[in-house]
């Protein structure tokens, strides 16, 4: 299929990473962000990539109130962990946790799958 792809990269650092260098070509935007992985309650903190200059989009939005000035903190502080921290720290435990309540564990460990494809956040399951 020839349909232009968006990669939404959301919950990268909660995932398994793998490096990928080259992008397939039918892949045109990539989103990337740290609001959920980070646990960053009322902030939204990611960047917005495109192959192509969108000209509406090609500014530095961060002017919605408070998170403007913590901006260079929040990324001071996540620079300090592992890319894939929140991933690694909670690997053993999830992994267990899922297997115990019959969730499959995909690339991310903040939720899981039901066979039938439900998705299953990690802290809605018995521990």
């Amino acid at each position: 299929d020839n349909k232009n792809l968006i990669l939404d990269c959301s919950y990268l650092f909660a995932s398994n990473m793998k490096c990928v260098t080259n992008l397939p070509d039918n892949v045109e935007h990539v989103l990337f962000g740290i609001s959920k992985s980070h646990n960053l309650a009322d902030v939204r903190l990611g960047w917005f990539f495109s192959k192509n200059q969108i000209l509406p989009f090609h500014i530095l939005q961060y002017d919605y109130g408070y998170v403007s000035s913590i901006l260079h903190q929040v990324l001071e502080r996540i620079s300090k962990f592992r890319q894939n921290e929140l991933y690694e720290r909670n690997k053993n435990a999830l992994s267990v946790l899922y297997a115990r309540n019959e969730v499959i564990e995909g690339d991310t460990n903040l939720f899981g799958f039901r066979s039938n494809g439900e998705r299953i956040p990690y802290y809605r399951l018995q521990q």
